[in-house]
């Protein structure tokens, strides 16, 4: 009985497998893709994918594939027996379904008709497919459609494309490391992407040469040599493909793709479907003119350039610059694909932003830039120009980029909240690096880095008053195959700052730009409100002198920034540092600039004219002294007190008060005809640095006064100048010689003299 039913069960799946026919399976329905306004854009086929021949296939990449996906290849006719018994039992003993014995044969299958899913039902008709289709086609020809249609990279089809995409070359010239990494990135093509995951990478690259040796096709020296091959090395970070062709919209269409690819599974250019995306086409097509006509202009051929731009109303992408030249299809994109130190642009997301929602900063706050080295360590704290400028307001240490303010600024939100704080933080907003936390993020100094695309997301969290929205740009797809099937791509959002944090820190950068630092305004037209924060990644010292640089070289420029409506990052900077090549920039050098022509040019395009800060409940505007938490008095020089924002809790409460001088007044005297002259020395402030809080100034200076006394009974107070002479009578003088501040009601210490006559 047990085996009629599982005969029946059998024969009713093999009866419900998809058709074998590939070349049909290849000329499916087209997809289409349209704009935020639903305008039709363009039509995704098969067509669009470049194919690869048997005979293009060198050797090395064939064994390569073989040693670590199938040994057995040549040999068996679809499925491996050997392979799938010992597959068989480890997942018994497991009580799972875990342990993997798929052919390329079954792969080919796999990929082309079934669902990745587990189940006994896809492993059968997996099986009876993969037999199948080894009585209709050759191994060379599986082989062939097995190179053509499986993802390598993650998202793309083709061993063709992947080739061109990571190592800039056709696969027909594939060394032999080049052809162990293409070969180890299948298994898990996001775990061990060379680009995303290097020295995962590099593990499984090793791990295939150790296979081609174990089998034969090498030798253990071709292994050894192959192996000390670094992935930094091979990987070219090409856009230039075998296709030359510049497809209008393309670098969008390919954040298109791989969005849809990573959320269903389902690719766009084998599954039918309408796709309807969050596209600006206008703006798109303009920044593909900008890139394709030469209107940006660069030092050379080597410098790169990427921006992201987001509609902060939802927190799309509405538009991309994937990078120069981009020719071609499904190739790197510089915006969403690479990692990239953030440099200074972090600062204003990570401590300053978390300074005001956890620190109860005002957005006159004042900070101090002085010596001082990294937490539990003896290494000096730098800044860029070397210098440090003392006391300093929060706009100054924003836009003077003072790492020596960020750091310590960290410490003190890593003692409020403490590191997992920081960490929980950065990840709810996609800029947690892939290494450990350490204090070098506080100034973007990442073991990887970050996507250009999340950096504008995260700073149009802050437009956005807080609410951190996933960057998509697919809406939703709805499925050709007959059933109509609509999938919405809903993105995951959440309030990760308070819109008080956001408008503080929005504040502040509005001042970076009222006092034009750097000359950030070239980044903002004359009518549109912008916010802005600038960022440079320098070399080290040791990588400055291996490159032959300048000692002033710089690795790259960033610039992010936001209006009401909209937010740009932009990045520039070089694939690869080549020694004693112009792969670097350095601060004489305008055309790292073009950052900020690119910025200017889009909000001229898109931005809203003048739109004012709009102030949010929960804040208290007050007038402080300058340099402090201290509301101000009367006394106060009125060129010394500023109007503050803070939060309502943490509205300060204590007045200034007056704080007595405790220096010595230093003079010299004579007596000469019945007079006494002083000769006043110049008042020293003591203070090693330059100070905003500093009580001779908001007191409206610093006075020298006289007590005078004649035989025993005060007689007058003077305010002396630096020489003062005072007749004398023959009698007994005696005198108290005091600072005093000008608006001040204190007496300083008193020095006391006594002339007898």
């Amino acid at each position: 009985m047990a085996i009629t039913i599982s005969t029946i069960y059998f024969i009713d799946v093999i009866r419900r497998t998809p058709s074998l026919d590939i070349e049909l399976i290849s000329k499916k329905k087209a997809s289409k893709i349209y704009d935020n306004n639903d305008n039709f854009i363009k039509q995704l086929t098969m067509e669009d994918y470049e194919n690869v021949k048997y005979e293009d296939l060198p050797d090395v990449f064939i064994n390569a594939l073989i040693s670590c996906e199938d040994v057995r290849f040549f040999m068996h006719e679809g499925i491996d027996l050997p392979r799938i018994l010992t597959a068989l039992k480890n997942d018994i003993l497991s009580f799972s379904l875990k342990e993997g014995a798929s052919t390329i044969t079954q792969q080919l299958i796999k990929n082309m008709l079934l669902s990745n899913s587990k189940t006994i039902e896809r492993k059968i008709q997996e099986v009876y497919l993969a037999c199948e289709i080894e009585k209709l086609y050759s191994k060379k020809d599986i082989l062939e459609f097995y190179c053509n249609f499986v993802s390598f990279d993650g998202y793309s089809h083709g061993v063709l494309t992947a080739s061109y995409k990571f190592f800039d070359k056709h696969v027909s010239e594939l060394t032999l490391p080049e052809a162990a990494l293409l070969a180890g990135v299948i298994n898990a093509p996001t775990a061990y992407s060379p680009i995303y995951n290097p020295k995962n990478a590099k593990k499984r690259m090793n791990t295939v040469l150790h296979l081609m040796q174990k089998h034969g096709y090498i030798n253990e020296f071709e292994k050894q040599e192959a192996m000390k091959v670094s992935i930094e090395s091979m990987i070219k970070k090409a856009t230039s493909n075998k296709d030359e062709t510049i497809y209008p919209y393309q670098a969008y269409i390919d954040i298109v793709y791989k969005q849809i690819y990573n959320k269903t599974g389902l690719d766009p250019y084998t599954t039918p479907m309408e796709i309807y995306t969050y596209m600006d086409s206008a703006l798109q097509s303009k920044i593909d003119k900008m890139q394709n006509e030469g209107k940006l202009v660069f030092n050379n051929d080597f410098q790169q350039f990427a921006s992201t731009i987001i509609n902060n109303s939802n927190g799309s992408i509405a538009a991309i610059f994937g990078g120069r030249n981009y020719k071609g299809q499904k190739i790197l994109n510089r915006a969403y694909d690479i990692l990239i130190q953030p440099a200074s642009t972090i600062k204003v997301l990570l401590e300053y932003a978390l300074a005001y929602e956890y620190l109860n900063w005002s957005n006159k706050e004042t900070l101090l830039d002085v010596e001082t080295t990294y937490p539990n360590t003896s290494q000096v704290i730098k800044n860029v120009d070397n210098t440090y400028m003392g006391e300093i307001s929060i706009a100054d240490a924003i836009g003077y980029s003072r790492n020596t303010c960020a750091i310590t600024t960290l410490k003190s939100i890593i003692d409020k909240i403490g590191v997992e704080g920081i960490t929980n933080y950065l990840t709810s907003i996609n800029l947690m690096d892939k290494g450990d936390f350490s204090y070098s993020y506080g100034l973007g100094g990442y073991t990887y880095g970050v996507s250009v695309t999340n950096l504008a997301a995260a700073y149009s969290m802050v437009a956005r008053n807080g609410v951190y929205i996933e960057p998509l740009a697919v809406k939703s797809i709805k499925l050709l195959d007959g059933s109509e099937r609509v999938i919405n791509f809903t993105p995951s959002q959440k309030q990760v700052l308070s819109e008080t944090t956001c408008y503080l820190l929005t504040d502040v950068l509005k001042q970076v730009m009222d006092k034009n630092i750097w000359s950030i305004k070239d980044c903002k037209p004359n009518n549109v409100n912008v916010y802005a924060k600038s960022g440079t990644t320098s070399f080290d010292k040791k990588m400055l002198e291996n490159l032959n640089y300048p000692s002033n070289a710089s690795k790259d420029k960033w610039l992010a920034s936001y209006t009401s409506d909209y937010t740009i990052a932009a990045w520039t900077g070089f694939d690869q540092y080549l020694k004693d090549e112009k792969t670097y920039f350095i601060n004489s050098n305008n055309n790292a600039n073009v950052i900020k022509t690119f910025t200017k040019e889009i909000y001229n395009e898109i931005a809203k004219e003048n739109i004012s800060l709009k102030k949010v409940d929960g804040l208290v505007e007050v007038d402080i002294v300058k340099g402090s938490n201290l509301l101000a008095t009367e006394q106060v020089n009125p060129s010394y007190i500023t109007k503050a924002i803070y939060k309502k809790e943490a509205v300060p409460k204590e007045y200034f008060v007056e704080k007595e001088i405790t220096d010595i007044v230093e003079y010299d005297y004579f007596i000469l005809n019945d007079e006494i002259s002083f000769i006043f020395n110049d008042y020293k402030n003591k203070e090693s640095i330059n100070k905003t809080f500093d009580y001779e100034k908001i007191l409206n200076g610093i006075n020298i006064y006289i007590d005078i006394y004649e035989n025993g009974f005060y007689k007058e107070t003077i305010k002396a100048e630096k020489i003062v002479t005072i007749p004398l009578n023959n009698s007994y003088y005696h005198f108290d010689i005091y600072y005093k501040y000008t608006n001040g009601f204190l007496d300083g210490v008193k020095t006391a003299l006594d002339i007898y006559l």
